[in-house]
């Protein structure tokens, strides 16, 4: 059981390898440099400590397209394909910046893939795409995939498969590229179908949208009119307590009344009163001190 699942894991694998091949920008030299099969690692460095300090590789805007010669203007990548066939959808993943990650600033270059010489000249254009990235308002590195159409080529003894990129005159900065390491693999890679719609990315935050041009919803507020009233409604305002006022007072006397009452009474009930038998003390002593007649 296990070995058949390996074995169509290993199968699917060889497929899907089948169906694409990718090559990775390499950071061995600049402005040539090479087409690797396998990913480089480690952490990104500085390709161009002749032109500034930062990781990466800097290049300058230029009207000159592929026509460019100047070395800090371009940057070209290639390996060897003579006799070999170049059948399918190119796609090309790279991560860029404006210089010095200039915030809201736009970026604009062009990458080609090309059939040249071994030197890196002599260059056949397969096929070309222009790329615009809006740097956001962090230090980052944006991702950015492009797709070309379908290219069918055949390359001839001792040429090479190419990849070059220029910034153009147009770009709002200079730019800055990173490839070459753990994290951010730039690579050419051939499909034999279309690949599927790159992932959008959401974790880059958008610009809030200026003041006048901002939708903003807002919640019914019900008024409420707390000033005094004035003409009749006043008079009936002010009278009101008053009249509680009394009404109370009015209560509590009735009640307090009542209980003086209900007082009084019981005392009187509870008083002895002698009866028509009895004589009191006083009566008595009176009749004890008349002398006889």
């Amino acid at each position: 059981m296990v070995l058949g699942v390996l074995v169509a894991l290993v199968s699917a694998l060889t497929a899907v390898a089948a169906d694409q091949e990718t090559w990775y920008l390499a950071s061995d030299g600049f402005p040539h440099g090479s087409l690797l099969l396998n990913p480089q690692a480690g952490e990104l460095t500085n390709f161009d400590p002749g032109r500034d300090v930062k990781p990466g590789l800097m290049l300058e805007r230029s009207d000159m397209g592929l026509a460019e010669e100047d070395v800090a203007r371009y940057q070209h990548w290639q390996v060897e394909a003579g006799g070999e066939r170049l059948d399918g959808h190119p796609r090309i993943v790279v991560w860029g910046a404006a210089d010095r990650f200039a915030p809201d600033t736009t970026g604009v270059f062009e990458v080609f893939i090309l059939d040249c010489n071994s030197f890196g000249a002599q260059c056949i254009e397969l096929a070309s795409e222009p790329v615009t990235i809006q740097s956001g308002s962090g230090i980052d590195w944006i991702e950015t995939t492009v797709d070309f159409d379908e290219v069918h080529h055949v390359f001839e003894e001792a040429r090479h498969l190419g990849v070059r990129i220029v910034v153009s005159a147009t770009s709002e900065a200079d730019m800055i590229f990173a490839y070459g390491n753990t994290t951010q693999r730039s690579r050419l890679t051939l499909y034999a179908e279309p690949p599927a719609p790159p992932p959008v990315d959401t974790t880059i935050a958008t610009q809030p949208a200026p003041v006048d041009e901002a939708v903003v919803a807002f919640e019914p507020v019900v008024a409420v009119d707390v000033s005094p009233p004035v003409g009749p409604a006043a008079d009936v305002v002010s009278v009101g307590p008053w009249l509680i006022t009394l009404a109370i007072s009015t209560v509590a006397l009735a009640a307090f009344g009542s209980l003086l009452i209900s007082s009084l009474t019981k005392s009187g009930r509870h008083e002895r009163v002698p009866t028509s038998g009895q004589v009191s003390g006083d009566d008595q002593a009176r009749r004890m001190s008349v002398p006889a007649p």
